[in-house]
């Protein structure tokens, strides 16, 4: 009791963790970037230039971003490998390094990861397997501490986990081009989901329309590098050769639902598609890359925050940022954070607005582009701003949708393993008492649905066809 109360065993303690830690350390040392990102260094701690033979960058989404971000790497001398379509198998792997219970992100990632190292995995590679990063409250904020953990389960030292572009890291030492390339690339493959979404519903012959669609894309692609004026021109061309696909209605007089949630739909969306799909209902996967700017986002809105803001109008306010230069406690990197964070957000939104006005001619695009600040603003009236999660975002989108009078039908999805999602839906399930839209909020716990589930969406579904007639008839 008196080493207790003297403080003894607690600096005993620490000694001897600080020692396990150590002895592990020196016992496994794995793959990292270099303090400026600009090369790898190796577990035998060698310099290795990103463009090297033995780098090999994985990458995990199988969206149409895919090819994009394929020749990004081809274009700098990057090594890619592209990972195979979501399985169940995937998320029964995982379960070989974790419980399986943690966030549905971080399984599908770990999953994705451990079945591309028993597949692929060279002795001679250095493998960099791309992810998220996020500093707060959500569950991505302590994976980087899991990675470590996992890295040494597996035991392969040359591997960096969970690698992403951030404003810190300068986009991966690339600097801000490469990220602009990225986020175009993202934002792209948003829009031609968007689209491919609408061709599965309505081409008469579908498996004829998605070859065309895809050959066609492939054109964009050999365009990318060329500057916007050369992508919105290949963009226009693919919207002009697009159109003519027959048809077996419009997209004006077809019922639309908006499928909206958190960063882990790519992974489960699938299952709703295809229900949509036999409901002859077109289905709209909410766009990954307003996940991704959430997270950029927060580079700002911690700035304002800790300059004593709270709220968000101050927070995104360039006036606000560009006055805090004159203030002689300023923190000149946190500021350059906070701009080039607030950038982000306008260059996203130029580039959504040239690109789909492109596509336009297609006439298979069909939502309205809302801006992200716009989505926190709205969300905000609900959820605090400081709570530096991604709760705020679907309800946001839920209230703009309602707005802008797109979605015949709106369904939200929430994970059982993700506060933040479920916090949303209750907020929104509140929210649905206002309005006439249908909407349904599912729980899932992976990229499948029960019997309940196929009722919920059944229920939805038919909803969105009488409103849509109903409308048509006006």
């Amino acid at each position: 009791m008196s080493n207790l109360k003297s403080g003894k065993w607690l600096e005993s303690a620490k000694i001897q963790i600080g020692e396990r830690n150590k002895m592990i350390e020196q016992s496994f040392k794995s793959a990292a970037f270099s303090e400026d990102f600009t090369y790898v260094i190796d577990a035998c701690s060698n310099k290795i230039k990103t463009d090297d033979r033995r780098v090999v960058f994985i990458w995990p989404l199988t969206n149409n971003s895919t090819p994009f971000v394929k020749s990004i790497h081809e274009k700098k001398g990057w090594r890619i490998r592209l990972c195979k379509p979501y399985t169940h198998e995937i998320l029964h792997n995982v379960k070989k390094l974790s419980s399986g219970r943690e966030c549905l992100s971080f399984n599908f990632l770990a999953g994705i990861y451990y079945t591309d190292i028993m597949e692929n995995y060279d002795k001679d590679d250095i493998l960099v397997y791309w992810g998220i990063e996020q500093e707060g409250p959500c569950q991505c904020g302590a994976w980087p501490d899991v990675w470590k953990v996992l890295t040494e389960r597996l035991g392969i030292s040359n591997a960096i986990y969970s690698v992403n572009l951030t404003l810190k890291n300068n986009y991966l030492g690339q600097g801000m081009m490469f990220g602009r390339q990225v986020l175009s690339a993202i934002i792209l493959g948003d829009l031609f989901d968007e689209a491919e979404c609408t061709l599965r519903c309505l081409a008469l012959n579908k498996e004829e329309a998605l070859k065309i669609f895809n050959k066609e894309m492939m054109k964009v692609v050999s365009n990318f590098h060329k500057g916007i004026l050369a992508i919105e021109r290949s963009l226009k061309e693919w919207a002009n050769n697009i159109r003519k696909i027959p048809l077996k209605a419009t997209v004006e007089e077809t019922p639309k639902i908006l499928i909206f949630g958190g960063g882990v739909l790519p992974f489960i969306k699938e299952p709703i598609n295809e229900y949509c799909y036999q409901q002859g209902v077109i289905p709209k996967i909410v766009e990954f890359h307003e996940f991704l700017l959430t997270i950029f986002s927060e580079y700002a809105r911690r700035y304002g925050f800790k300059r004593g803001y709270d709220n968000l109008d101050q927070h995104l306010d360039w006036g606000s940022l560009i006055m805090s230069l004159f203030n002689s406690q300023l923190n000149l990197r946190e500021l350059k954070l906070a701009m080039s964070s607030r950038l982000t957000l306008d260059l996203a939104n130029f580039l959504n607005h040239r690109f789909r006005k492109a596509l336009q001619g297609s006439g298979l695009l069909f939502d309205k582009h809302v801006s992200l600040a716009s989505l926190l603003k709205d969300g905000h009236q609900f959820i605090n701003p400081n709570i530096f999660n991604e709760a705020d975002i679907p309800v946001g989108k839920y209230l703009k949708t309602m707005q802008t009078g797109v979605f015949d039908g709106l369904v939200h999805v929430a994970v059982f393993t993700c506060q933040n999602s479920i916090n949303a839906q209750a907020v929104i399930r509140a929210l649905a008492h206002r309005y006439d839209i249908p909407f349904v909020g599912l729980e899932l716990e992976g990229p499948w649905l029960s019997t309940n589930h196929h009722r919920l969406l059944e229920n939805v579904t038919v909803q969105a066809r009488r409103l849509r007639e109903a409308n048509n008839a006006v």
